[in-house]
């Protein structure tokens, strides 16, 4: 009847999603790939002070990710609650965002982390006898827990990635997608090495190139045992702090009467490294005005680009960045 059709065509359609089905979605939104997850691992070991951190992979991530690395490590109770949502060690209270100087918050990375793989912990603090590995569920909550013998520092180690979200897992793991996917993932974390010279840096994926940087002294050494002596030589080192002081800009660009140009000039994007307090970023805008600003100084119109590894310091009540003020810090006649 009438009165029927009325009834069902008012009646609401919209309701919440169920807990695990929420989770799931919101994972999604930091854990996109296998580079997100290393790049994700990589800043937590940073944040823990390590010295040595080292990254290896089975079936291009998607069967194993393992990210050890010797920083403060965690006691047994850290353990447990570092999977858990909106749970973490940096940060506070809401004030504290203006003032934060880690790369990133722990809890959160792996609670989504444990959303789309099965996620296992070891870790360990100094002057504790045994470490404790816990294996977790979807959930973020501990499934397992032991001690065992291991060293200070943790290890994280997740498996199956993407196993609950098959078209996904079906998408990223085609060989042409792994290959582009892993060279993103080798960049990033090349890029770490490059801007941590004094920490040491393991990365290891059959059959796909290593990457192995043991502890150095300047950037510049970094650079040297790169790309060789022979390119490095035709980049200029530049340290340059904005009028106002809010900004300090450090780190190498092509020198002026740099010879031959192909040495600090390439068709591809792949040498041109942009930090933020020390974490690499992709700032589109911010790249088209650096290389802007070296093609017209070099008076070249082709569609190049050039070798340059800038880290912008800017406190962290100030990180927004404003393009008048970055055209000014990177105009090579300025350095």
């Amino acid at each position: 009847s009438q009165a029927v059709v009325m009834a069902a065509a008012t009646e609401a359609v919209i309701r919440a999603l169920p807990a695990e089905t929420v989770r799931r979605i919101k994972s999604g939104q930091v854990i996109t790939d296998v580079r997100s997850v290393v790049k994700e691992l990589v800043e937590n070991a940073l944040d823990a002070k390590a010295t040595s951190v080292s990254v290896s992979l089975a079936g291009y991530g998607f069967d194993t990710i393992r990210v050890r690395d010797n920083g403060v490590g965690m006691c047994a109770t850290d353990v447990v609650r570092c999977a858990l949502g909106h749970c973490t060690s940096k940060l506070a209270e809401m004030n504290a965002l203006d003032s934060l100087a880690t790369y990133g918050f722990r809890g959160e990375a792996l609670h989504s982390l444990c959303c789309v793989a099965d996620v296992e912990i070891v870790s360990m603090k100094k002057g504790d006898k045994f470490a404790t590995k816990v294996t977790f569920g979807k959930d973020g909550k501990e499934q397992e827990r032991k001690e065992v013998p291991a060293r200070v520092g943790t290890e994280i180690t997740a498996r199956n990635l993407f196993k609950c979200h098959p078209v996904r897992l079906e998408m990223l793991s085609k060989e042409k997608q792994c290959k582009a996917d892993f060279s993103k993932m080798h960049d990033i974390v090349l890029a770490y090495t490059l801007i941590h010279p004094r920490i040491t840096f393991k990365l290891k994926c059959q059959p796909e190139r290593a990457l192995r940087r043991g502890a150095l002294k300047t950037i510049r050494e970094a650079l040297d045992e790169q790309y060789g002596p022979f390119v490095t030589k035709q980049l200029q080192e530049v340290d340059v702090t904005n009028p106002d002081g809010k900004m300090r800009i450090t780190g190498f660009l092509p020198k002026p009467n740099a010879e031959p140009l192909s040495t600090v000039m390439r068709r591809a994007n792949d040498r041109n490294f942009l930090y933020v307090n020390q974490r690499p970023v992709d700032i589109p805008r911010v790249s088209k005005l650096v290389t802007a600003h070296l093609k017209k100084w070099f008076q070249v119109e082709n569609r190049r680009y050039f070798f340059v590894l800038l880290n912008f310091s800017i406190a962290a009540d100030k990180l927004r960045m404003s393009s008048t003020i970055l055209s000014q810090a990177v105009t090579p006649t300025a350095v």
